[in-house]
C-alpha cells in the first residue's frame, strides 16, 4: 500500500489514465474506448531511455472499451515520460504524455 504518493492524471486520445506512485510502487488505472478489437494491445510505461511492459493485458470488450488497473514495482517512477498502448504489430494505439 502506498502511504504518500503522487497522482498524475493523463489525457489520452482514446480516453484517460491515472498514474500513481510512491517509493518504488506504481499504479496505473486506464479507461479507454476505440481500442482495436482485432489486435492484441498492450500497455507500456515509457521512460526517456527504457520501457516496461505492464504485467496485465488489456481486456477490451466488443465495442473497443476497456478498463484496466495494475500495480508494478519500478525504478524511477518519477521519471516516467508516457503511458502507451501498443498493438502486437508495434503500432501506437493511444499514448498519454506526462508534462507534454
Amino acid at each position: 500500500m502506498m502511504n504518500t504518493y503522487n497522482r498524475i492524471p493523463l489525457s489520452m486520445d482514446k480516453g484517460r489514465a491515472v498514474l500513481e506512485y510512491g517509493g518504488d510502487m506504481c499504479r496505473v488505472t486506464l479507461q479507454l474506448q476505440g481500442i482495436p478489437t482485432d489486435r492484441l494491445c498492450k500497455p507500456y510505461l515509457l521512460w526517456e531511455d527504457t520501457y516496461l511492459l505492464l504485467p496485465k493485458p488489456l481486456n477490451t470488450d466488443r465495442g473497443g472499451r476497456c478498463n484496466f488497473r495494475c500495480e508494478v514495482k519500478t525504478d524511477r517512477p518519477d521519471k516516467i515520460r508516457a503511458l502507451a498502448i501498443i498493438s502486437e504489430d508495434l503500432q501506437p494505439v493511444s499514448i498519454g504524455y506526462i508534462q507534454g
